[in-house]
């Protein structure tokens, strides 16, 4: 019987063996991976122009994991909310996924426990505002920032926003 005890602990410590080899492997593709400099990834998101709160995005740009700066180079999705933005940020060190707004929520004043982006709130009021202009000139104004690579506001900018945004 001892013999098959061990036949058994060898097969176990082989498969043990092999299951470590097969994740060095992976760990070794994810750093040359990681080593390759931005211009050299390719990523989905568009070539294009974003408003962003520039103090609010840089308090974000931090791993939550390993605490290392996280650069846009590593920028590999974008959902966007009207006039912002949230964009999934790979950190080059650890590899975890954030998601980083480019603007600050705020309470939705017509939907009560709701939060929108601020830069959607207030554009369409300061726009008409400081501008004169109605709505009829909204959506001229809605091409211009279309031509100038930006994304294209709806009719109903308020758009709500997902809990993962929120923290």
């Amino acid at each position: 019987m001892p013999g098959r005890r061990n036949g058994r602990i060898k097969k176990a410590v082989a498969k043990r063996r092999a299951a470590e080899e097969r994740e060095n492997a992976d760990a070794k593709a994810a750093a040359q991976e990681t080593k390759k400099t931005a211009s050299e990834r390719t990523y989905p998101l568009a070539d294009s122009s974003r408003v962003m709160d520039l103090r609010f995005v840089g308090k974000q740009m931090w791993c939550d994991g390993c605490k290392e700066p996280l650069s846009f180079g590593c920028i590999e999705g974008e959902t966007v909310y009207g006039l912002a933005s949230v964009f999934e940020v790979r950190c080059h060190r650890c590899q975890r996924l954030k998601d980083v707004a480019s603007d600050r929520l705020v309470p939705d004043p017509n939907k009560h426990g709701s939060f929108v982006f601020e830069v959607n709130m207030l554009s369409p009021a300061a726009i008409c505002a400081e501008t004169g202009i109605g709505e009829e000139q909204l959506s001229d104004l809605s091409s211009m920032l279309s031509n100038l690579s930006m994304p294209r506001p709806q009719a109903d900018i308020k758009i709500s926003v997902p809990p993962s945004v929120i923290r």
